[in-house]
């Protein structure tokens, strides 16, 4: 079953650590004003830096660029539940508009 990373928060940047695929990942997720755009950082949960500054566009696996034995095995991607056809905006994540969704291999295999 696919994970849901909660991102309702009224802060326009700030981390969790949330289990992808068995392993703990630490998020960052902030906003920028500038593009009117939210971007995603994923590290180990010692901080160490997986994939840095990746903008969080809808229907495209965020992940999916990047090649790392780090990385966890599956697909992270931002769908819309809505159907707005809109990336996410200042307040689409906290009002659920948006949902920040973990696809496991195995989910996509079948």
């Amino acid at each position: 079953m696919p994970v849901i990373v909660p991102t309702g928060s009224e802060q326009a940047d700030f981390e969790q650590d949330v289990d992808l695929g068995g392993t703990v990942y630490r998020l960052r997720v902030y906003y920028n004003g500038r593009d009117d755009s939210w971007y995603l950082s994923l590290s180990d949960v010692d901080g160490n830096p997986l994939v840095m500054g990746v903008r969080l566009t809808l229907d495209t696996s965020i992940l999916g660029a990047h090649v790392l034995e780090a990385l966890p095995a599956g697909a992270l991607a931002m769908i819309d539940p809505e159907n707005t056809r809109e990336d996410p905006s200042r307040r689409s994540l906290d009002d659920d508009a948006m949902a920040l969704v973990f696809f496991t291999a195995e989910e996509l295999e079948s």
